[in-house]
């Protein structure tokens, strides 16, 4: 299995650089099609914005004319204005906060979501001094020659020290600079929309 692949329970199939499953377009969001879903979760942004504003301008329009008879407007426009504006508010802000988290990860952090998903997961680990442990025994299982008392004793001064950052026990060595990730991600700038 390539560095950076992981299985799909939902579409069973293993996908590079897997970011999700994503239930609503019923597909993995990986390598091959991560600039792709970027731009499709930009274009609902615009298309909810703009919906957004022509809801808006509507609401104010017969908010302004609220004293002119009610026969000029439609029942049917004010219980569909009522419906559709909170829910499009809720779409445009949760896809919002949908391509925020997928562009920080992947750009500021060179990461996927299930890779930051495992950060997170060891930064709890590291927390609760659970990590560093598990470390230094997958060393001694890996490496038995190299355990002497010089590396026994940096071990234990390890274990002993009270707060330890997670960057200094895992090395994330695909973070390249967030321009470099976001050349490699989206390609050249012109592509990106």
């Amino acid at each position: 299995k390539p560095d950076r692949c992981h299985h799909c329970s939902s579409c069973d199939v293993c996908i590079l650089k897997m970011d999700h499953h994503c239930p609503w377009t019923m597909n993995c969001v990986g390598y091959n099609n991560f600039p792709h879903f970027i731009r499709f979760l930009f274009w609902v942004i615009v298309g909810t914005t703009s919906l957004a504003i022509f809801l808006t301008t509507r609401i104010h329009s017969i908010w302004v004319h609220r004293s002119s008879p009610s026969y000029l407007y439609y029942k049917s426009e004010l219980i569909f204005l009522t419906i559709l504006t909170p829910l499009n508010a809720f779409i445009l802000l949760t896809i919002s906060i949908l391509m925020i988290r997928c562009l920080f990860n992947q750009i500021f952090n060179g990461r996927s979501q299930i890779e930051s998903w495992e950060m997170d997961r060891l930064e709890t680990l590291a927390r609760m001094s659970k990590l560093l442990p598990i470390l230094i025994e997958n060393v001694w299982y890996i490496f038995p020659n190299l355990r002497n008392e010089h590396v026994e004793s940096q071990a234990e001064a390890l274990l002993n020290k009270k707060r330890l950052s997670l960057d200094e026990l895992v090395n994330f060595p695909y973070d390249l600079g967030p321009v470099r990730n976001a050349i490699q991600l989206l390609g050249t700038p012109p592509l990106w929309l």
